[in-house]
């Protein structure tokens, strides 16, 4: 007698179903391809972009901050004669501008701001009214950064006020944000500034922005405190605001004020004002420290670049 080949439907009616359910074959799944490192890497990152520009002068000091989308990765920074102007190179994912936007001011100091590419790079030019660019330094601090140009001036016997232009604000404002004005950039076709060795001539000059004031838009607070301590004045803005305010060390101060229907953020700078202190904000976070503190870490960091400088020459 002639056997036919056990298959596999053989195998089960001889053993029974229940001990062959494991073993029919189903069908064969389509393979899943696998998301490699490389096609990871190839998803486009996010352009770094600028959301705003401000200088504020104060004591003869000037702050030229640009606030950006998002942490850049690193930045670069070197003085140029002839005009004289500081240049900042900043690092991370960026979408090429077609032309050079240049924004004008009223200061006496700082004749404009200039943004555009440079290989790979947004390029930021600070130009000079100024012969020589005066002792500088840059922060970065998460997506702010920072120039701080000139020494302050001893202005103890009296407050210190500050003058700030808004010279940019992007369009797509974060909601909640301060309603900023803007003024619109004259562009060029030139490069913003090729490299010490560009001769590429400068855009004309251009119409100037007028001076604004800051725009305090925080929740109105009224204050009333005699002899306080000023770190308790300190986490009642911080109750408010909803910013974690942290104070260094060398905060120490009893204040006197009454406030009525101001908005929390002008109640902290004129705090800050009146007790020779400044603020620098990362995210939701505010740190309060003296000016003087502030002044020595910046020149500081000044003095330790320009040995870099000289080392590498």
């Amino acid at each position: 007698m002639i056997q036919a080949p056990r298959t596999a439907v053989g195998v089960c009616l001889a053993l029974g179903l229940g001990a062959c359910a494991a073993q029919v074959p189903g069908p064969t799944p389509a393979p899943v391809p696998a998301v490699t490192a490389s096609a990871r890497q190839a998803e486009p990152a996010d352009p770094l972009l600028i959301q705003e520009v401000r200088l504020t002068e104060t004591a003869g000091q000037r702050r030229v901050q640009f606030q950006f989308s998002q942490p850049p990765h690193g930045i670069d920074y070197f003085p140029l004669r002839d005009p004289s102007r500081l240049v900042i190179d900043v690092q991370g994912p960026i979408a090429s501008l077609p032309q050079v936007e240049t924004y004008d001011t009223l200061d006496q100091l700082v004749s404009a701001v200039r943004i555009s590419t440079y290989q790979g790079r947004i390029r930021l030019v600070i130009d000079m009214e100024s012969e020589e660019v005066p002792p500088f330094s840059v922060d970065q601090r998460e997506s702010v950064i920072t120039a701080y140009l000139g020494h302050k001036q001893d202005m103890s016997a009296a407050p210190q006020m500050s003058n700030t232009q808004v010279l940019m604000a992007a369009e797509h404002d974060t909601p909640g944000a301060p309603a900023l004005a803007r003024q619109q950039p004259q562009t060029s076709q030139l490069p913003a500034d090729a490299g010490p060795e560009s001769g590429q001539s400068e855009p004309a000059p251009i119409a100037r922005a007028e001076i604004l004031e800051p725009a305090y838009t925080g929740t109105h607070i009224s204050l009333d405190f005699r002899n306080a301590d000023i770190h308790d004045v300190f986490r009642i803005l911080a109750h408010v605001s909803g910013f974690n305010i942290i104070a260094t060390e060398d905060v120490q101060a009893r204040v006197t004020l009454k406030l009525v229907e101001v908005p929390w953020d002008q109640a902290l700078d004129v705090l800050l004002q009146a007790n020779g202190l400044e603020k620098i904000q990362s995210g939701n976070v505010v740190t309060v420290s003296t000016s003087q503190r502030l002044e020595q870490e910046r020149s500081a960091r000044l003095a330790a670049k320009q040995v870099e400088q000289q080392l590498a020459d």
